[in-house]
This record gives structure tokens, C-alpha cells and sequence, in this order.
């Protein structure tokens, strides 16, 4: 049984990969997540339950060096930290099971440019365990929030970030939910 409706909760999600590649035009297959978090909240962006995995390098996939520099994770820390992509997937379906009917509620999932990049890696993720399941979404883009304020702009947040140095997926997660929060008040 689901424990609340799906249809008042959120999902914040939020990914670090092995690099980007042609990922803004659709195509993810030459890289991996290496980091996952997914932050679930109800209506009032009030905290229900969240989940973050490390995800060990494959070399099935490419890696970009320059990838580091943005997140911070290097093929050392995720070996050590890290759990494997299948573990990972079934860990994912397994959380968002628990507040969702993964084959007929509709999930709401926002994130930083989530259409064009994130949303593409995360479905990446879950196919290799999904058993036939699609998930039905609808996805919101902080991006097209960012572009629509007067005040912020994308620029200014990634500086924001950087100033404070790196962060996890779901510490990043966290900035997107007050920035969302601000906004609505």
C-alpha cells in the first residue's frame, strides 16, 4: 500500500555523471550516473523521505576528467564508495516504490534541466532492471524557473554553488527545494 497519494508529492532529482557528451541533444549512451539523488516532498516542499547511492565507474561507459571538476568524484572514491549500476537501479525502483505504484501513479519529478539531462540518465539508470516498467511522468525544469525570475539567473546559482565548493546530489537537491520554496511564498 502507498502510504499518501501520489499526486501530492514531488520528487527532486538530481545526478552527477562520467560526462556530457551529446546528453543536451538526447543521447546518453556514452555515459553513466555516478551519483543519484531523489528527494521526495509533499506540496508545501516539506521533507518525506530521500535516497542518495554513489555509483562505481564501469568502464563500460566513457569518463571525462572534466566531469571531476564540476562534482568532485573521481573513479578512486566511487570504487571505494560507490555500489554497482544494477544494484543501484534496483535500489532506485525499490525507494520510489515504496511511494509510488510504479505502473499507474503519474510522478512528478523536478530538477535542474531535467528534460534536457538529468530525466535522460536517470531513465538510463532504471532500464536495465525496470521490467518492462515505463514510468509515467511529468516533468518540471527548475531551468525554465531560474529563467522565468527576475532576480536569479542561472549564472548566479552555479556561482553560488561553486563559492560553497562541492556538493552531493542530494545537498544540491536541498538548494533547488528552498530556491522552489522562496519562489511560491
Amino acid at each position: 500500500m502507498i502510504p499518501l497519494a501520489a499526486r501530492n508529492k514531488l520528487v527532486f532529482l538530481h545526478l552527477h555523471t562520467s560526462g556530457i557528451g551529446d546528453s543536451f541533444f538526447g543521447v546518453v549512451s556514452d555515459y553513466q550516473p555516478i551519483s543519484i539523488a531523489l528527494n521526495i516532498v509533499d506540496l508545501n516542499l516539506n521533507p518525506i523521505d530521500k535516497f542518495h547511492k554513489l555509483i562505481k565507474s564501469s568502464s563500460n561507459y566513457a569518463w571525462d576528467n572534466d566531469a571531476v571538476k564540476i562534482h568532485g568524484l573521481d573513479k578512486e572514491i566511487l570504487e571505494e564508495f560507490g555500489n554497482d549500476l544494477k544494484d543501484v537501479s534496483d535500489y532506485t525502483l525499490t525507494f520510489l516504490s515504496k511511494h509510488f505504484d510504479l505502473v499507474n501513479d503519474t510522478i512528478k519529478f523536478v530538477g535542474f534541466n531535467i528534460e534536457k539531462f538529468h530525466y535522460l540518465f536517470f531513465s538510463d539508470l532504471i532500464n536495465p532492471t525496470n521490467n518492462g516498467i515505463t514510468l509515467k511522468n511529468r516533468l518540471y525544469d527548475i531551468d525554465f524557473m531560474l529563467l522565468m525570475d527576475e532576480i536569479y539567473t542561472n549564472k548566479e546559482m552555479f556561482k553560488y554553488m561553486n563559492k560553497i565548493g562541492y556538493l552531493t546530489s542530494s545537498e544540491i537537491n536541498s538548494l533547488y527545494i528552498e530556491y522552489v520554496r522562496s519562489k511560491i511564498r
